[in-house]
């Protein structure tokens, strides 16, 4: 746990991220989409999150790794994974 937040140890905040408009309507996913389709080799996003931006970067080709400190984020992210085809 930081110093800063608690959202790394709170289950709750996992399952809500996705609904909260500050964050699901955030103008960045268009700008990480472009930026990482001119990358030449393996991306990392640091904070991940749920992969809001992470899963359109797999869906479109890019060779992806996302890290979180929240283990909850991360199983949030594992679960929209499963429901995606084997080449994301």
């Amino acid at each position: 746990m930081s110093k800063f937040s608690t959202y790394e140890i709170l289950p709750f905040i996992a399952d809500l991220y996705d609904f909260i408009p500050g964050y699901h309507d955030r103008r960045d996913r268009d700008f990480s989409l472009d930026y990482a389709s001119s990358a030449n080799g393996k991306i990392l996003e640091l904070g991940c999150g749920t992969g809001r931006v992470l899963i359109p970067i797999a869906r479109a080709g890019g060779h992806i790794v996302g890290l979180d400190l929240s283990e909850h984020m991360l199983a949030k992210c594992s679960q929209k994974l499963e429901t995606e085809g084997s080449e994301v």
